[in-house]
């Protein structure tokens, strides 16, 4: 049962695909090898089709955005769709059918939905009932991009706090940041994401403190000197 739930992550839907393969000959342990791989591509259509051609326009982006990031916030989800925070979370209700999204409630500002691992297994069907599945993708890739390689919790909260930034809501920006510095201290990138935060918000000073922490922790990023350079230009110093 642990090795079906692992391969299924927890999915309904995933689960009975798997189950199929069983009802067509395989053993059990064939099932779960064969479902992932090329044996498998048909009967994940046969099992996701119908329920993908239901899904309203927003919902199958969600959906489509959730597959490309594997976890995001309404916020974000929100910044790369382009979509108002009650559209996101009526698609995000509207996906609830799916069984697939699980929440995580460790930073501030609402819960982090995401995805099985094994979602990209049938992306390729998601993207046939996105029009603009490529646009999306290009978002998600860009989104992806300023978590960089770092563990998963510092990972979010750098996408999270942007997306905060970019919708305009500062306070919310400070809090996740905040937050997630006080879990991992002295993590250079949060530092920086701190400086970024102060930044926007013009307490000058606070700003460059902490892009100077950010840096003496090992910081490199290009946009650590980027602002920290117009920081200090705007200062004339």
């Amino acid at each position: 049962m642990k090795r079906f739930y692992d391969a299924s992550g927890g999915s309904p839907l995933f689960a009975l695909s798997i189950l199929r393969l069983v009802s067509l000959g395989d053993v059990f342990s064939e099932a779960i090898r064969n479902w992932a791989g090329s044996d498998g591509e048909h009967v994940r259509g046969i099992a996701f089709r119908l329920e993908l051609n239901r899904l309203k326009a927003n919902a199958a982006k969600v959906l489509l955005a959730l597959c490309y990031l594997q976890r995001a916030s309404v916020v974000e989800l929100g910044n790369v769709l382009g979509l108002a925070h009650a559209e996101v979370q009526a698609a995000l209700a509207d996906l609830e059918e799916f069984s697939m999204t699980a929440r995580d409630t460790s930073l501030p500002g609402g819960a982090a939905f995401k995805v099985p691992d094994m979602m990209g297994l049938i992306t390729p069907l998601v993207e046939k009932v996105v029009v603009d599945h490529r646009s999306i993708k290009s978002k998600c890739d860009q989104f992806r991009a300023l978590r960089g390689n770092k563990e998963p919790f510092v990972g979010s909260a750098i996408t999270r706090t942007i997306a905060f930034l970019n919708s305009g809501d500062r306070l919310s920006a400070l809090q996740t940041a905040r937050t997630a510095l006080e879990k991992v201290p002295e993590d250079p990138d949060l530092l920086c994401l701190m400086g970024r935060v102060y930044n926007a918000t013009g307490n000058a000073p606070k700003a460059d403190e902490y892009f100077r922490e950010a840096h003496r922790m090992g910081c490199k990023k290009r946009v650590l000197f980027d602002e920290w350079i117009s920081l200090r230009e705007k200062r004339e110093d």
